[in-house]
């Protein structure tokens, strides 16, 4: 569970530090947009190529984190229900004498009554 989380972590960062990189690439194309000639120039497209690429990996990016998020999640929740389960469960030896003095008490009620 500690590696997912360590994960997630890098992938977070990963994530943070591509948004920065397309919020300098728009930057980028807003200013070759500011010069009528530099408007369909190679660096301009290349920008435009890059933003678009960045935003594509962001978005699978963030796909994989909410598949890790949701992984964890259930993880955890299944972890959770196991010890609740566990703790609940009560051992034979107990059942047992749980259940012979049920029997005396219906017998001693039975006897009383009769």
């Amino acid at each position: 569970m500690e590696e997912l989380y360590k994960v997630m972590d890098d992938l977070l960062d990963v994530e943070f530090q591509m948004k920065s990189g397309i919020d300098l690439l728009k930057e980028l194309e807003e200013f070759y947009m500011l010069e009528k000639e530099n408007e369909e120039s190679e660096a301009r497209k290349v920008a435009v190529l890059m933003k678009g690429y960045l935003q594509s990996m962001k978005s699978n990016l963030r796909e994989i984190i909410r598949y890790i998020d949701d992984t964890t999640l259930e993880k955890s929740n299944n972890e959770k229900k196991d010890r609740q389960e566990s703790a609940s469960t009560i051992s034979e030896e107990v059942q047992d004498f749980v259940n012979l003095t049920i029997v005396e008490h219906m017998g001693k009620a039975y006897s009383e009554w009769k």
